[in-house]
């Protein structure tokens, strides 16, 4: 089950990194299944993707706005792993947080320049920054566990566009999660 998460990581981000109109209006995103907000720089196109395992099936939703124009990419995705996934320890979470992003960099050729933990209220997290050897990218990924559920923030810029500082700064400050 584990091996098959990067590999859909993967294609839910190659099918997302095309979609997304360009703007500059940001809007709120609410998602009540969800259960999360997030301020986003456009309007964010919607991908659903599921993958059978051997518990049942996983299904990775996700939101995301490419501006091209800006060299900039924002995607707020979550999953919900099977029951007993994570033994509910601190450890156990930086454990899954890891092997799932470890999955996804790996994929995408991703070289790892700093990492970090991070928490969103009383849930673990960790920030990754990554470098794209490939084509000269810069990713900052946030992500979280929240009980069998994975959150994963993504902005990425080129470097000969426009740096992503406020807007990544925004985007990721803005998440919160919803009752």
């Amino acid at each position: 089950m584990a091996s098959r998460i990067p590999v859909l990581l993967l294609l839910l981000t190659t099918i997302l990194v095309g979609c997304g109109k360009p703007s500059r209006e940001w809007k709120s995103l609410s998602d009540s299944q969800g259960k999360f907000t997030v301020e986003m720089p456009g309007t964010p196109e919607k991908e659903s993707l599921d993958m059978p395992i051997k518990a049942g099936t996983m299904t990775f939703t996700g939101y995301a706005v490419h501006m091209p124009e800006k060299a900039k990419f924002f995607m707020v995705c979550y999953v919900d792993y099977p029951p007993g996934t994570s033994d509910g320890s601190v450890a156990s979470a930086y454990d899954v947080m890891d092997k799932y992003v470890a999955g996804g960099a790996r994929k995408k050729n991703l070289k790892l320049e700093k990492k970090s933990k991070i928490s969103l209220g009383n849930h673990p997290g960790q920030e990754y920054l990554f470098d794209e050897p490939k084509y000269g990218d810069k990713s900052s990924w946030k992500v979280y566990l929240v009980g069998n559920r994975l959150y994963q923030l993504v902005a990425s810029w080129s470097p000969k566009g426009e740096e992503p500082s406020a807007d990544a700064e925004r985007f990721f400050k803005s998440f919160q999660l919803a009752d």
